[in-house]
């Protein structure tokens, strides 16, 4: 009994990583589905009876919503709870209090697909120094333990060039210190990547405005502009909508929220003067302003802001992932150059001092 119950556990877990890759057809088509008078529950059965007969990955998911859809009402935002994730969740529940749920969900679809294409971008942003750092990691490991250690054999660091005097130091202190540089490295790494999320304040918001914590708060703000415009879409008001973003916030976005917060009474009805913290690029965060001071919907403001924005910041990721690139390889080059040459140069000066100290053996023959 526990081995099944522990199968169907497995099973449940892995449904619940595949819904969340393929929610956004899903939503399309219960939004469809909707929109011709079919009730969830009737949505749900013609799903689970195909899942069985094609071994769906997202039965085991089907026969929980199945049940769940039979109380509180059959509320979406309450069968999908654990399956989707908690953004998904918290903006279903405000389109259902106060919206249209079938234009709700194609809007949610929408900003979805949004946000994982440029989830793609920072995902390669990421890769490309990572292996660019597990090259030159590789190269280092080369160098001390297999190359330095045959030029040594050959000649005493002292009558190596200046360049190979580098080389035998470095090497040194990768053999020797190689445990606690490779440590160090690693928290240094660790911090450095927790201070995306969670550094916070005014030198933060300078910070971000160079790579490669621009990079973050654009995309950051871009995701917190679509969430806004979702939840303003379904009906809450501004103020309710950040603080409920605000509950759920990394230190980041929570301090901007506050003084988004701050802001809001003295700057109405102009609410995008309230925006101008930092947590968007400076050409965004104008356009906010302007839109904004010539429209009295904000809700329409922010919803136009947000599909705008998308495109433009994801424009503005690839092209500072592109700059970050060039950079890196630059480096990457420059280094692995200087070693190379640093090789050819002491390789070549041990060997003209081993034909230097044969010539003089010769002569004193």
């Amino acid at each position: 009994m526990k081995v099944n119950l522990n199968l169907a556990n497995a099973k449940l877990y892995f449904a619940i990583r595949h819904f969340r890759k393929v929610r956004v057809k899903f939503y399309v088509d219960l939004a469809a589905a909707l929109k011709d008078k079919e009730v969830f529950s009737k949505f749900i059965a013609v799903r689970k009876a195909r899942a069985i007969k094609q071994r769906d990955p997202l039965l085991p998911l089907y026969s929980v919503w199945q049940i769940r859809s039979q109380s509180k009402g059959g509320k979406l935002s309450h069968v999908l709870l654990g399956s989707a994730p908690e953004s998904d969740i918290m903006v279903l529940a405000a389109i259902e209090d106060k919206g249209d749920l079938p234009e709700g969900l194609r809007f949610l679809a929408s900003t979805i697909k949004g946000q994982e294409k440029m989830g793609s971008t920072v995902k390669t942003a990421i890769f490309t120094p990572s292996i660019a750092c597990a090259v030159l990691t590789i190269f280092l490991l080369v160098m001390a333990f297999y190359v330095t250690p045959v030029f040594i054999d050959i000649a005493p660091p002292s009558k190596w060039p200046f360049a190979g005097k580098v080389l035998y130091y470095l090497s040194m202190a990768i053999t020797d210190y190689g445990v606690i540089v490779m440590a160090g490295a690693m928290i240094a790494g660790t911090l450095f990547v927790r201070s995306f999320s969670r550094w916070s304040g005014p030198r933060r918001a300078r910070a971000d405005q160079r790579l490669p914590y621009r990079i973050y708060r654009d995309y950051q703000g871009a995701i917190f502009l679509i969430s806004l415009a979702t939840m303003m879409k379904s009906g809450d008001s501004l103020v309710r909508a950040l603080e409920q973003l605000q509950w759920r916030a990394s230190p980041w976005l929570r301090w901007h929220l506050a003084k988004i917060l701050q802001n809001i009474p003295r700057t109405q009805p102009n609410y995008g003067e309230a925006f101008a913290t930092g947590i968007f690029s400076t050409e965004l965060t104008n356009r906010l302003t302007d839109y904004s001071r010539r429209s009295g919907e904000f809700a329409k403001v922010i919803e136009r802001i947000g599909i705008e924005g998308m495109a433009e910041v994801q424009a503005g990721v690839e092209e500072a992932v592109q700059k970050l690139q060039v950079a890196l390889f630059l480096t990457l080059g420059a280094v692995v150059a200087f070693f190379i040459a640093a090789i050819l140069l002491t390789s070549q000066g041990m060997s003209g001092a081993i034909k230097a100290e044969m010539l003089m053996q010769q002569q004193t023959r």
